[in-house]
């Protein structure tokens, strides 16, 4: 965005190489830029509220890499895009690790069919997981038997009547999950990696590395928490009178239950930098209205980013994504869920969260600039304006229709 700030400012060839080696930036540069090395203050550039906004998105999350990126590796070159997880339950016969998955697709495309495979382990205490990456199609047959066959070869564990377990068939109902969920019963496994490779996504079993460094972040949570206002998220979930908090059947029965630990640690560094970001800016001689505005602006981008960093995210083989958390109103139980890497140059996470708000203010700005300001006026809700008005716009109350909103 550096680039073409300046190119719209008219500058090219050797004199925008000047401007981005000033601020510590070369032009064939490709990775993210380290822009906490900047000695020129940002206020003394000339730019409107979206470059502003990008440009401090970008000071929080160079900050946050440099705290986060360990536990974030990326192997044989290969960045990491997300890891994939299935939750778990003991066999209530034979103890078996059981992996709660309702689908072992890892990508469902016509030109990629990759799948996770799964076979018991030779004590039949649990699974081992392979990666199949040339998933044959049915070559002839109607469509609904080609689904068939896609669920045949890919089905998980999972079904409408509850869990079959892979070592000994016995199959645990809904109610049984819920029981062991409520014991605090229910565990984790990591799955899959899901790394950007030459073309396009590819997809590998976790090393020993990355499966260590998922719990270890745990570690990390009393301190970088300590630093934030009210510290971990420890407020109960509850079931609200629509079942649209039906988490909290299986046990998920508070806010820092819904997430990893190592997205708890990321989440909680974005949040110590984007209220750092603030006394900096007042350092640097912003303006109180322009830190204010600013600092909105960077909560919305962490806002949008925590949409996307919660085990409530699922992984989306056809499309080959994350899913966010909120498609609907409501905050279900999902059996496998995937960790997004929040440091990923892929426009999702924090870096597009900075793209989606930048390109929301270049929009705004330009259609704004040359309106009226708006009038607002605190009256009476029963009686009835003396001026003539346009557009009456309400907000309905939820109340408890959606559990979440009066937590």
């Amino acid at each position: 965005f550096m680039e073409s700030y300046f190119k719209a400012k008219g500058f090219k060839g050797a004199a925008l190489e000047v401007q981005l080696n000033t601020l510590g930036l070369k032009k064939e540069q490709t990775s993210q830029p380290q822009l906490m090395g900047m000695q020129t203050s940002v206020v003394s550039v000339e730019a409107d509220l979206a470059w502003h906004v990008r440009a401090w998105g970008w000071w929080v999350l160079q900050r946050a890499k440099a705290d986060l990126e360990r536990f974030y590796p990326t192997i044989d070159g290969k960045p990491t895009v997300a890891y994939l997880w299935a939750r778990t339950v003991s066999c209530k016969n034979c103890r078996a690790t059981v992996p709660l998955l309702k689908t072992r697709w890892l990508c469902k495309k016509d030109n990629k069919r990759v799948v996770l495979t799964m076979e018991p382990n030779a004590n039949k205490t649990g699974v081992t997981f392979g990666i199949q990456n040339d998933a044959p199609s049915l070559a002839k047959g109607s469509a609904a038997q080609k689904r068939e066959h896609d669920k045949k070869m890919a089905g998980g564990t999972m079904s409408r009547s509850g869990v079959t377990c892979p070592c000994c068939s016995t199959i645990m109902t809904k109610e049984d999950l819920q029981q062991e969920g409520l014991k605090g019963h229910l565990s984790a496994v990591l799955t899959a990696i899901v790394v950007d490779g030459s073309n396009g996504k590819e997809y590998r079993l976790p090393t020993a590395e990355e499966i260590r460094l998922a719990t270890e972040a745990e570690n990390e949570l009393v301190q970088v928490f300590a630093e934030i206002p009210f510290g971990l998220p420890k407020e109960s979930l509850t079931l609200d009178a629509k079942g649209n908090t039906w988490c909290v059947l299986y046990g998920v029965d508070t806010f820092q239950k819904l997430f990893t630990p190592r997205q708890l640690l990321a989440l909680g560094t974005f949040v110590k930098y984007t209220r750092a970001a603030r006394e900096v800016m007042q350092r640097q001689g912003y303006s109180s209205e322009w830190i204010e505005a600013l600092g909105a602006f960077l909560a919305i981008i962490l806002d949008r980013t925590a949409n996307y960093m919660s085990t409530i995210c699922i992984w989306e083989p056809v499309a080959s994504e994350v899913k966010q958390t909120f498609l609907r109103f409501a905050l279900p139980i999902t059996w496998d869920f995937a960790e997004a890497n929040p440091l990923s140059v892929n426009d999702r996470f924090y870096n597009g969260a900075i793209s989606n708000v930048g390109r929301v203010l270049d929009t705004s700005s330009s259609v704004y600039e040359n309106t009226e300001s708006p009038i607002v006026l605190n009256q009476s809700a029963i009686q009835l304006s003396s001026q003539g008005l346009d557009v009456i716009l309400t907000d309905p109350p939820y109340y408890d229709s959606i559990g979440y909103s009066v937590m």
